[in-house]
């Protein structure tokens, strides 16, 4: 049995199952969420930057709370 092989097979599951989640959820995200973001703060050079960012401490906040939980 080679553990090594399978911690690496089971990170890259782990990684593609993160990269999968995170892209479904970001496009529906941005689907739902952008325009009427757009609509309350305009078309501005930072709106793009501002929703972003938004959307990168959703993601941040969601991690943490499934580590938490999986710390327990």
């Amino acid at each position: 049995m080679n553990i090594e092989q399978e911690i690496k097979n089971l990170v890259e599951i782990l990684d593609d199952a993160y990269d999968s989640a995170f892209e479904e959820w970001s496009m529906n995200f941005t689907e739902r969420q952008y325009n009427d973001f757009v609509g309350d703060h305009g078309a501005t050079v930072s709106t793009a930057f501002m929703f972003n960012a938004i959307e990168g401490a959703i993601l941040e906040e969601a991690l943490n709370r499934v580590q938490a939980r999986r710390s327990k």
